[in-house]
């Protein structure tokens, strides 16, 4: 983590050379369209959603195991960005939003682990 740390802090200009590239150069109404959908749908307090469905429909192991790395990412994922606290490319933010690590990624992966391991044939499509 501190080697990751230090990696951040010295290539700081090149990655916000490439936001810029990215979010100023590479700007068109579809990709727009689709990166809303794609942040709405990575929202995190979504990831409760899964487990829920999963419960109602009697997989109680895996809904299970879905809260619990819910809760698991909630435990690590903000004190983290709490004692980080390294700044968003677009500004200012509270220091419980700062950007790294982030959210968005930590659920999505903790998912992906979760359900490819109670599902192994759609494993490749969960990553």
């Amino acid at each position: 983590m501190l080697l990751l740390f230090i990696f951040a802090q010295a290539f700081g200009n090149f990655e916000e050379d490439i936001y810029i590239t990215i979010s100023e150069d590479w700007q068109s109404k579809p990709i727009n369209c689709f990166m809303q959908g794609v942040n709405i749908v990575s929202y995190p307090l979504l990831n409760v959603v899964p487990p829920i469905a999963l419960y109602i429909n009697e997989k109680e192991d895996v809904a299970k195991h879905g809260i619990i790395g819910f809760i698991g990412n909630c435990v690590t994922l903000f004190p983290l960005k709490y004692t980080i606290n390294r700044q968003r490319p677009e500004g200012e933010y509270e220091r419980w939003d700062s950007s790294f690590p982030s959210g968005h990624t930590v659920c999505a992966f903790t998912q992906a682990v979760i359900y490819s391991h109670h599902y192994p044939k759609i494993r490749v499509p969960l990553y």
